[in-house]
């Protein structure tokens, strides 16, 4: 939360780990509310938000 990101630092690794059968990488963007609470946060899809930080 708040993390200020460049290009070319790592946001996550490919793993598998608990009850996982193949490797695999969560990733997701949402707007947190006033809780603060990750899991209720808003959704958002990152492929603007990526797509806008991309080099030229």
């Amino acid at each position: 939360e708040g993390q200020v990101l460049r290009q070319g630092d790592v946001i996550g690794y490919v793993g598998q780990s608990g009850n996982a059968q193949t490797p695999h990488l969560h990733f997701a963007v949402s707007r947190l509310g006033h809780d603060r609470k990750w899991w209720r946060g808003e959704p958002l899809n990152p492929y603007p938000l990526l797509l806008a930080a991309r080099p030229s």
